[in-house]
């Protein structure tokens, strides 16, 4: 996974605006255990995740996506920052007054055109730049091709505003809520600049390792989730347990070409909690669409109406990779045949033979989970994405249904974000009515956090620090 895809979707939660004072509360510094403090920070190259969440402090995107719909720019004026021409080829971005870096210096026109002709040199999604302006504070851009989600692709911290005589330092001098306090080999100290508003008011990353004493140890709030190390036992004591959604979703697939047998097993087996037998933890959802992809939530689930007893039964066949889940199936099948109108063998099959069974229009089950946090501009490409993997020509509904060809088509070709996640939508319900995807819910994460964080609101399936996300301190 790329850097610059993996900063796409951590840049939706990196710390809100609070408005809270914390000054004289006593954690008011939260400290993270790393296995390596960092040397050199470049936000134009692939890091490795911690660096990432340490430049999530410092640098700012040029944009922010808040929600599915919207974006937002801390560092731009909203009402002079525009599109300048009907096919999205030119445009205006103007600085806000009085904007400046961590290192309290002011911002620069020649600052901003530096820093984004190098963003636009680094980052391959971007396109090339014809034409670059300067007017007053703000800076005239002319693509040579067009680009209807140019501003949205603008939101990784590569794009943030640098100073110019730091480009090529180690540690570029950007436009964040943290300075840099102290860099060594053992600690990096970001503390609170109050240029934006932040909740804590230092950050220290620590060199976690078996060096550590007791009192050291006791100080970390966040051993390093970067890397899944574990809270030890005794810590998870005094720790807070808190449940929040992931970017996943799980499905369970039925490639039968019978859209009679697809609603039977569909119908029936969505009055079980299915999702417990495979082990999961999941938050009913109405669809399948993990967001943020566009048109993930609808209004309407599927109807399945009632589950028919039949005479003669039919067999289903289902896969998994797991074999301790496949006895939990096998016992949950057995226990509850007698309710269900068909029986179903649960069979084998080793992981990296279950993605060719998916389309193979086979009378084969399996379990799916779709996950949004991979793939670069989600909510854009990756909703394109997903319907070209899973309905294309030789895919899923292969001839089977011109009105969802016709949203498909239509969401390609929409210029506006809202219209975009409406065919999607409609798209969505329609693969939702032919039921080939019985929802099972979106993945819920279990993690631990010091007492004095409450509320954790979004979460990053891959790094879920409270960092990357609003935490509500009370």
């Amino acid at each position: 996974m790329s850097f610059y895809s993996k900063a796409i979707l951590i840049l939706i939660s990196v710390l809100l605006l609070s408005s809270c004072d914390l000054n004289k509360r006593s954690h008011e510094t939260y400290r993270v255990g790393l296995r390596l403090i960092p040397k050199a920070l470049s936000p134009w190259d692939n890091q490795v995740n911690t660096n990432l969440l340490i430049m999530l402090q410092l640098y700012i995107p040029l944009f922010e996506v808040v929600g599915s719909e919207q974006i937002r720019s801390r560092l731009l004026d909203k009402k002079r920052t525009r599109v300048l021409d009907e096919t999205h080829s030119k445009f205006m971005m103007c600085l806000k007054k009085d904007l400046k870096f961590f290192d309290d210096s002011p911002v620069t026109i020649d600052d901003f055109k530096n820093s984004l002709l190098k963003a636009h040199g680094k980052i391959q999604a971007l396109p090339q730049i014809e034409k670059i302006e300067n007017e007053k504070n703000c800076l005239k851009v002319s693509l040579k091709e067009v680009d209807t989600d140019y501003f949205r692709k603008l939101t990784s911290v590569a794009t943030s505003i640098f100073k110019s005589s730091t480009l090529e330092k180690d540690i570029p001098i950007g436009v964040g809520p943290y300075s840099i306090k102290l860099s060594t080999n053992d600690q990096m100290i970001l503390d609170r600049n109050n240029i934006f508003p932040s909740q804590l008011r230092r950050l220290e990353f620590v060199k976690y390792d078996s060096s550590l004493d007791e009192e050291e140890l006791s100080r970390i709030h966040d051993l390093n989730h970067v890397y899944q190390l574990p809270i030890p036992p005794d810590r998870k004591l005094t720790y807070r347990r808190i449940e929040r959604p992931s970017l996943k979703s799980y499905i369970l697939f039925y490639g039968n070409a019978s859209l009679k047998d697809r609603l039977l097993f569909a119908a029936c087996l969505s009055k079980h909690p299915i999702s417990e037998v495979f082990g999961l933890k999941l938050q009913p959802v109405k669809g399948f669409l993990p967001p943020p992809l566009l048109g993930s939530f609808i209004d309407k689930g599927p109807k399945y109406g009632s589950c028919p007893k039949m005479k003669t039964k039919k067999e289903f066949r289902l896969v998994h990779f797991n074999k301790e889940v496949i006895r939990s199936l096998e016992f949950f099948f057995q226990k509850n045949q007698d309710k269900l109108p068909f029986t179903i063998k649960v069979d084998f099959l080793p992981f990296e033979r279950v993605p060719e069974l998916v389309f193979s229009h086979e009378n084969v089950i399996t379990l799916i989970g779709f996950d949004s946090s991979g793939s670069y501009n989600a909510l854009l490409d990756g909703s394109s994405s997903f319907f070209r993997s899973f309905v294309g020509d030789q895919r899923l509904t292969k001839n089977e249904n011109k009105t969802l060809d016709g949203y498909l088509s239509q969401a390609l070709d929409a210029k506006k974000l809202k219209s975009k996640e409406f065919f999607y939508k409609k798209a969505h319900e329609i693969l939702l009515s032919r039921h080939y995807f019985l929802p099972l819910g979106q993945d819920i994460l279990i993690q631990f956090y010091p007492s004095f964080v409450k509320k954790v609101s979004w979460a990053d399936p891959y790094s879920p620090f409270p960092l990357y996300s609003f935490f509500v301190i009370q």
